[in-house]
C-alpha cells in the first residue's frame, strides 16, 4: 500500500526556525539601533522580521517620526546607508509613495520634493534595478508633490512622466498639473502637458477642463494666443466627453461669445439655424468594439468559473466547449434577419420588485413547498441569478409594437430562460421559435455580452433595452466608440402592466434624431460649436456622480450619459458681439 493509504513513514512538518539576527551596525541613525535590538528580542516568528522587510518598517517609522519632528535628516541617512552603500535595499515605490503622501499633508513638501529627486538619482545610478519603480502611483503622488513645492521643477516633472508606458497614463496624473497651472497663469505649462495627455489618449474629465478653461479666461485679453487653445480644448471635448456643466459653458461663453439656445426635434439649432450633427460608427469602428467584447467579456469568462454555473470545474474540455458555444451563437446570428434586437431579461423582468413575491410564492408551490415555511426575507428579496421565470408575455407585446413599426425583432433570454420555461412562458415562447426570432446565449456568460454582441454585429441595428449600461464590464469597452453607438442605438420603453387583463401596453422612443455630444458646427469655422451642458451642475464630478457648486441632487452617470438640459451655440449674434466688445 502507498503512503496515501495510511502507511509508510510518519511525513513531518518540516520545522520554521526564526529569521536570522539583524546586525546591530546595520545603520549609523540611533533609532535604528533601538529597532534592530526590538526586532532581534522577537521570538515569535511572524514578528522577527527579514532585512528586507525590516528596512522597509524602519524607513516607515522614520519617515512618521519625521512627520512630527519636522526633522528628516535620519530618513535620508538610513535610506541612502541601505541602497548606496551597504547595497541591501532596492526602494519599493509603495514604501515611499506613502512617505510622500505622509509628508505633504504634514507640510513637508520640499522635503518629499527632495526624496523625489532622490529616486531619480538611484535611477541613474542602479540602473534595471529600478526599472519597474517609477509606477503609475508613484508618479502620480511625485506630481502632486512637485507642483507643490518651491521652486517647481518643471524638467524633472517631464522626466517623471517620461519613466512611464503610454499604457499607464491616467488622467489623475495631469490633475495637480492643471491645478498649478491655474495657480500661477502659466498657460504653456497647462498646454505642454495638455498636448501629452491627448497624445498617449487620456480621456479627460469636466474637472480639468474646467481648471484649464478657468485659465484661458483670466488671460483671455490675449485673444489671439488664448482662441486657438480654446478651440483645442473643444476639438477634444468633441472626441470622447459629450455633456458638460454649466460652468464650462460660461466660462466659454467669455472666451468664444455665444448664446444659450433651443433645439428641435429634428435636431436644429434655434440661435443659427444649422444642424446637430448625428454621429454612428464605421465598420472599422464596430470592428473595435466587437473584438472588445471577444477579448475583454467572453474570453475571460472562457476560463473562469461563472455565475450561472458556479460548481462547474474549468478544464480544457470546458473551455473548448465554451468556445464552441459561442461560435454557435455567433453563426446563429449571422443566420437571421433582424434589426432590433431585444433584451429579454431587461424587458421580461420589467418592474420585477413589483411582482417578485407573487411569482416566487407560485415557484415555491410548483416545487411543492409550502409558502408560509419559507422565511419572507427569501420571499421578497430578489436574488441574483434572479430565480422567477421573467414574463414572456410582455416581451411579447415589446415584440409585435416593433413588428407594428416595420421593424425586424430578435430577442435575446439567457438560456436557461428558454431551457426552462415556465408553463406561463411556453405559448410565447413556440411562438417565438417559429418565427425565428429567438435567440439564447451560451449558458456560461452574462446575456448582456450576448445582446450588445447581435446588435453590434448587424449593420444599423438597435438594442431594445432600459438598461444604462453602466455597469463595470460596459466600462471596459472602448469608451469613445461605445458612447457613441449607445447613444444612436438604444431604443427605451415604457410598459403599463394592466393586472385585471394581464396585457402590458408599451410605448417605445427611439433614438434621438441627433447626438448629444460637443460638436463643432456644419459650417467648419473654428470658433463655431454647438456644446450640450446640464444646466444644475457647475462641475460634473464624474468620479462619484456628485457636483461641485449645486445643492441639487443630480443623478449622473460617470460617462455623463446623453441627457442634457441645454445647449451653447457659440455663434456670434448681434448681442453677443456688442456683450464682448
Amino acid at each position: 500500500m502507498s503512503d496515501a493509504d495510511g502507511e509508510g513513514p510518519p511525513r513531518w512538518k518540516k520545522k520554521v526556525e526564526l529569521n536570522a539576527a539583524i546586525d546591530v551596525g546595520l545603520s549609523s541613525v540611533a533609532a535604528v539601533r533601538e529597532l534592530v535590538e526590538k526586532n532581534n528580542a522577537q521570538t515569535k516568528l511572524k514578528k522577527r522580521l527579514k532585512v528586507t522587510e525590516f528596512i522597509s518598517e524602519t524607513l516607515m517609522e522614520l519617515a512618521k517620526g519625521a512627520a512630527r519632528s519636522k526633522n528628516t535628516d535620519d530618513t535620508f541617512r538610513f535610506l541612502n546607508e541601505m541602497v548606496l552603500v551597504k547595497k541591501l535595499y532596492t526602494p519599493r515605490s509603495a514604501i515611499l509613495s506613502k512617505i510622500l503622501y505622509a509628508w505633504k499633508e504634514k507640510d513637508l513638501v520640499n522635503a518629499a520634493a527632495r526624496l523625489v529627486r532622490q529616486t531619480v538619482e538611484y535611477k541613474s545610478l542602479l540602473g534595471d534595478d529600478m526599472s519597474t519603480f517609477f509606477d503609475e502611483s508613484y508618479v502620480t503622488v511625485s506630481l502632486r508633490v512637485l507642483t507643490a513645492a518651491s521652486p517647481v521643477d518643471t524638467a524633472l516633472i517631464q522626466k517623471m512622466l517620461s519613466y512611464l508606458p503610454a499604457s499607464a497614463y491616467k488622467r489623475r496624473l495631469f490633475n495637480p498639473l492643471f491645478k498649478y497651472a491655474l495657480s500661477c497663469n502659466d498657460v504653456d505649462f497647462a498646454f505642454t502637458f495638455f498636448r501629452v495627455a491627448c497624445q498617449n489618449k487620456v480621456e479627460l474629465w469636466d474637472e480639468e477642463y474646467h481648471l484649464l478653461l478657468q485659465l484661458l479666461v483670466r488671460v483671455k485679453a490675449d485673444a489671439a494666443r488664448v482662441t486657438p487653445y480654446v478651440v483645442q480644448l473643444l476639438e477634444e471635448m468633441a472626441l470622447h466627453h459629450p455633456v458638460t456643466g454649466r460652468g464650462n459653458v460660461r466660462l466659454l461663453g467669455e472666451l468664444l461669445g455665444g448664446t444659450n439656445a433651443q433645439v428641435d426635434s429634428g435636431g436644429m439649432c434655434g440661435a443659427c439655424g444649422q444642424a446637430i450633427q448625428s454621429f454612428d460608427l464605421s465598420g472599422d469602428d464596430r470592428g473595435v468594439l466587437l473584438d472588445d467584447i471577444v477579448e475583454k467579456l467572453v474570453k475571460p469568462r472562457v476560463s473562469g468559473r461563472s455565475n450561472y454555473e458556479p460548481e462547474l470545474e474549468v478544464g480544457e474540455a470546458e473551455k473548448e466547449k465554451r468556445w464552441g458555444s459561442f461560435e454557435h451563437f455567433k453563426n446563429t446570428l449571422s443566420a437571421l434577419r433582424y434589426d432590433a434586437v431585444v433584451d429579454g431579461a431587461n424587458v421580461g423582468y420589467y418592474g420585477l420588485n413589483n411582482w417578485y413575491s407573487e411569482a416566487k410564492a407560485a415557484l415555491l408551490r410548483a416545487q411543492g413547498v409550502d409558502v408560509a415555511t419559507v422565511p419572507l426575507h427569501k420571499r421578497t428579496h430578489v436574488p441574483f441569478p434572479v430565480d422567477v421565470p421573467p414574463k414572456f408575455r410582455i416581451v411579447d407585446s415589446l415584440v409585435k409594437t416593433l413588428v407594428a413599426q416595420g421593424r425586424r425583432p430578435l430577442v435575446v433570454f439567457h438560456q436557461r430562460h428558454i431551457a426552462n420555461a415556465s408553463d406561463d412562458n411556453l405559448v410565447c415562447l413556440q411562438q417565438w421559435l417559429e418565427q425565428n426570432i429567438i435567440v439564447g446565449s451560451p449558458a456560461f456568460l452574462n446575456d448582456d455580452y450576448c445582446w450588445l454582441y447581435a446588435c453590434l454585429a448587424r449593420p444599423g441595428s438597435y438594442i431594445v433595452t432600459n438598461d444604462q449600461m453602466r455597469d463595470h464590464h460596459f466600462s471596459m469597452l472602448s469608451r469613445r466608440f461605445f458612447l457613441r453607438w449607445r447613444q444612436r442605438h438604444r431604443i427605451t420603453y415604457k410598459a403599463l402592466f394592466q393586472k385585471s387583463t394581464s396585457v402590458a401596453l408599451l410605448h417605445v422612443r427611439p433614438p434621438r434624431a441627433y447626438s448629444v455630444w460637443t460638436q463643432r458646427a456644419p459650417d467648419s469655422v473654428a470658433t463655431h460649436w454647438h456644446i450640450p451642458f446640464l444646466d444644475s451642475v457647475d462641475v460634473l464630478d464624474q468620479a462619484t456622480n456628485r457636483v461641485y457648486a449645486s445643492d441639487k441632487d443630480v443623478d449622473l452617470s460617470k460617462d455623463g450619459d446623453d441627457e442634457c438640459s441645454g445647449w451653447f451655440c457659440t455663434v456670434l449674434t448681434k448681442q453677443t458681439e456688442e456683450e464682448r466688445a
